[in-house]
């Protein structure tokens, strides 16, 4: 009996010595690697702290040179404007002109000028269009002497296509006669193609006798009616 207990006390005794031992080596091991650990972490601390630092000399950058100043201008200058000098064009001498202004002479007495054409056919068309009043001239006095044409001036000619289809018209112009009796400018007052063409072209060849006022030529304005009329 005590063999037995004496038995089981001594295999009691060895686990406990193995179990110890092996919970020794353990903790050693954990000693061991706790301590491995702390040494490895303030190793590489210690190495962190390791910087190199290199000197670099700074250069000093110059300063970019000023730039030059703009000329100062006076405040005292004053701008002096020179003008031009004007041309003067040479200015004909105005017509002369009476003290009193005179009255206009009646338009009427001064007489056109008709275009006579030769027509077969009994069938005549009416001149075109109503006649419109004469316009009043300008520019004549009432005493002065009016221009005359001259006995040589070519009539209008009577157009070959109106004549054909027996057509007729009146033309009235407005004519400015200068005080050597040219007709310087003519103006279709009335009239239908091609009877103003016609008109004008004869016209504006045409030659007058000057009209005077106070014993002087002067530049006047006329009407003249030309119609044309077909002859059966």
């Amino acid at each position: 009996m005590f063999d037995e207990i004496y038995r089981e006390g001594e295999g009691f005794s060895l686990k406990r010595w193995i179990t110890s031992l092996i919970l020794a080596a353990i903790f050693y091991l954990i000693l061991f690697f706790v301590f491995s650990t702390v040494k490895s972490t303030t190793v590489q601390k210690k190495e962190l702290k390791k910087v190199d630092v290199a000197f670099v000399e700074e250069v000093e950058k110059k300063p970019p040179p000023p730039k030059p100043a703009a000329p100062a201008i006076p405040k005292d200058v004053k701008v002096v404007q020179v003008d031009e000098p004007v041309v003067q064009k040479e200015l004909a001498p105005p017509p002369d002109i009476p003290d009193t202004a005179p009255k206009e002479a009646d338009p009427s007495k001064d007489k056109g000028v008709a275009v006579y054409g030769a027509y077969n056919s009994k069938n005549v068309a009416p001149p075109g269009g109503s006649e419109q009043p004469e316009i009043k001239p300008v520019q004549l006095p009432e005493n002065a002497v009016p221009p005359q044409p001259l006995a040589d001036n070519a009539t209008p000619e009577y157009p070959s296509e109106a004549k054909k289809q027996g057509l007729t018209g009146v033309v009235m112009l407005k004519v400015i006669i200068d005080t050597n009796g040219n007709v310087i400018k003519v103006e279709v007052l009335r009239g239908e193609e091609p009877f103003k063409s016609a008109a004008v072209k004869a016209v504006k060849k045409w030659k007058y006798t000057p009209a005077y006022y106070n014993n002087k030529p002067i530049t006047v304005y006329r009407i003249i009616k030309i119609p044309f009329k077909l002859v059966t």
